[in-house]
């Protein structure tokens, strides 16, 4: 009797858990959406859209959850906008970074990648070596004490070949040319399009959760965070699923 008594008193311990950790009222969130998305709008001069809003999960200490806008400028910049739960109406951006960004795409690019789906730079600025003014000016140049880390994450379409993995290195000792002390370069084979595409295009999002856990459809990963591999040291880095 004593067992079947707790028995009962833990499923309604754990069926409350679950009724607290849930989303807020969709009305609610397509106000939070709707401020977020004119904070972001107001603070750069600039017309943005959303691309997706995920709203923070509710329940026991949630204090730290984040509300999350991801949206895109008419020129194609896409930034995310961020609100903790604890903090209403105190935003957080990646303007600065995805600003930076787009000017280091424009000396990097994937295009020689045979297969590509998606590719994304990701550059994470320190903001008290450097301001939107001086990523604003004419011929400005990111040196390295201005960066944290510089990444690149890319989905390429089919199976690991050797001119694949030889386009890649390609890529990442061009990546290392930068002069940045800290890289990381990604790269995922034949994962699902629409995951693929999230995954490269909001990693800070989704990239907290390794590329084969977040797509099991993914055949290999490549993560390589050194910056003198050679040839061969970059190709025994890929992991099969």
């Amino acid at each position: 009797m004593k067992k079947y008594i707790i028995s009962i008193l833990t499923l309604f311990l754990v069926l409350g858990v679950i009724g607290c950790m849930k989303q807020p009222a969709k009305q609610d969130s397509k106000e939070n959406e709707i401020a977020m998305l004119t904070y972001l709008n107001e603070k750069y001069e600039a017309e943005f859209t959303t691309v997706e809003y995920i709203p923070a999960k509710r329940g026991f200490n949630d204090s730290m959850n984040q509300n999350i806008l991801v949206a895109e400028s008419v020129d194609g910049l896409r930034v995310e906008v961020r609100e903790t739960v604890r903090n209403p109406g105190e935003y957080t951006d990646t303007y600065m970074n995805a600003y930076a960004a787009m000017l280091i795409s424009n000396e990097f690019n994937y295009n020689s990648i045979s297969n590509l789906q998606f590719a994304k730079t990701y550059i994470n600025l320190r903001s008290r070596e450097v301001s939107l003014e001086d990523l604003r000016m004419e011929k400005f140049s990111i040196t390295n004490d201005m960066v944290i880390n510089f990444s690149s994450i890319i989905s390429i379409s089919g199976n690991v070949s050797e001119e694949a993995l030889v386009e890649l290195y390609d890529v990442y000792t061009e990546q290392v040319a930068l002069g940045y002390k800290r890289n990381v370069f990604v790269a995922s084979f034949g994962g699902d399009l629409v995951k693929s595409e999230k995954y490269v295009n909001s990693y800070t999002i989704y990239g907290i959760r390794n590329w084969e856990v977040y797509d099991e459809s993914v055949k290999a990963v490549i993560v390589v965070t050194d910056n003198d591999l050679s040839y061969e040291e970059f190709r025994h880095r890929v992991i099969y699923r």
